[in-house]
C-alpha cells in the first residue's frame, strides 16, 4: 500500500490589517523565514481519506484574491536575494538558492500581466514542486488555506475569444470568489 503525503500548514498568527479593515491579513513568518510543510513517506492505507482534497492555498496579487491546491505547496518563505539571469523570459525574476538548491522564482504579477512592484514585507514566496520540479511564486500576500468542495467551483466564464489558460475555476466560499490557479499552465 501507498501513502499519500500528509501536508501540516501552519501560516502562524495572523497580523492585524494595518489599515482599513477590507484589507487582507498576512501571515507572519517565524525569524528563520520559512514555513515547512513536512511530507511522510511511511505506508498506510489507500482507503484513508485524502486530507489535502479540497483545499488551497490563497494569495493575493493585487485586489485579487487566488487559490492554488495545497498539495502542489511544499513551503513559504520570506522574499530571499533573487539573482537575475540573462536571456530568462520577463516573467522569471531569477533563481535563489533554498538550503543549497536552485530554484527558479516567477513574479506572478508580470505572469498575469500585470504591473511589477516592489516587494513588501508581505510579499513571499510559495514554493511549489511539480511533476519533481520546484519553482518559486513570487505573490503579493499570502491568505489562508481555505476548504472549498467542487461543487462550489465553477468553470470561468467565457468572456472572449481567448480562453484564460491559468484560472481552472472559479471558486465560492460565502460572498467571496477565488480564483482557481491551474499550476501546470502557470509554470509552463
Amino acid at each position: 500500500m501507498t501513502r499519500k503525503p500528509h501536508i501540516t500548514l501552519d501560516l502562524g498568527p495572523v497580523a492585524e490589517p494595518e489599515t482599513a479593515p477590507a484589507e487582507p491579513q498576512a501571515a507572519s513568518f517565524p525569524a528563520e523565514s520559512a514555513a515547512h510543510v513536512p511530507r511522510d513517506s511511511a505506508d498506510e492505507p489507500e482507503e484513508e481519506e485524502d486530507t489535502q482534497k479540497d483545499k488551497y492555498l490563497t494569495f493575493r496579487i493585487g485586489t485579487e484574491r487566488y487559490g492554488i491546491e495545497i498539495r502542489n505547496v511544499t513551503e513559504l518563505i520570506r522574499v530571499p536575494p533573487i539573482t537575475p539571469m540573462p536571456h530568462l523570459p520577463s516573467d522569471i525574476r531569477g533563481i535563489i538558492s533554498l538550503r543549497g538548491e536552485i530554484v527558479p522564482v516567477m513574479d506572478v504579477r508580470i505572469r498575469f500581466g500585470k504591473e511589477s512592484v516592489p516587494s513588501t514585507e508581505k510579499t513571499c514566496v510559495i514554493i511549489l514542486t511539480l511533476n519533481g520540479r520546484r519553482m518559486g511564486l513570487l505573490v503579493d500576500l499570502v491568505e489562508e488555506v481555505l476548504g472549498i468542495p467542487q461543487d462550489d467551483i465553477v468553470p470561468p466564464p467565457e468572456l472572449t475569444n481567448l480562453r484564460n489558460r491559468f484560472v481552472q475555476g472559479v471558486g465560492r466560499k460565502g460572498e467571496q470568489v477565488i480564483l482557481i490557479i491551474n499550476c501546470m499552465e502557470l509554470v509552463a
